[in-house]
């Protein structure tokens, strides 16, 4: 009996925790940061612009990246904001080379599909060493737009060019862009 009675206050409480993580909606966290942005915007401009890029960074994780394609500019944008983020941690440690070639118009692209890579570049990369500094760099032409991604790999990470989120982003190629896209993972 008193098993049963544990169990259910912890049942209980889970129940309460769950419901409270169900009210901090979306709407609620975005006019919370819009207010830290309002309140610091005339004495901390720096933070504030901060907080701004931060709310659009999730508003387009949350609300735009849902759709199957997005408008290039975005998700450019957001690769951008995002990287900014990394400066900010890094502050002047940061060793990357960000380039976009080509005339950004009215392209549009599997939504996130770059994210894949950066993320890897992220996780994995050495992203600190000035005399082997991380490289992204979004090509546009009239045929095609592609990334290549290069950055010196931790000493512990072992190379893989398979595993889960590969394989799940060269599914989802396939199944948006069939035999119209190219993929390669390598080491050099």
């Amino acid at each position: 009996a008193r098993n049963q009675i544990s169990e259910l206050k912890l049942n209980h409480k889970k129940a309460e925790l769950s419901f409270l993580k169900s009210q901090i909606s979306p709407h609620f966290l975005f006019n919370t940061l819009n207010t830290f942005y309002s309140e610091l915007i005339e004495n901390q401009p720096n933070t504030a612009r901060d907080i701004h890029k931060l709310s659009e960074l999730l508003r387009f994780v949350t609300y735009e990246s849902g759709d199957e394609f997005i408008d290039l500019r975005k998700e450019l944008s957001f690769i951008r904001d995002y990287i900014y983020f990394y400066e900010k941690r890094y502050e002047n440690e940061l060793s990357l080379n960000f380039k976009v070639e080509g005339e950004v118009a009215d392209q549009t692209i599997a939504s996130l599909v770059f994210m894949h890579f950066i993320e890897n570049v992220f996780k994995h990369g050495v992203l600190n060493d000035q005399y082997d500094p991380v490289s992204i760099v979004i090509k546009i032409d009239d045929r095609a737009i592609s990334i290549r991604t290069h950055n010196k790999m931790e000493a512990t990470t072992k190379y893989m060019d398979s595993g889960i989120g590969a394989e799940n982003l060269k599914r989802r190629l396939d199944s948006i862009y069939g035999d119209r896209y190219e993929l390669d993972y390598g080491a050099s």
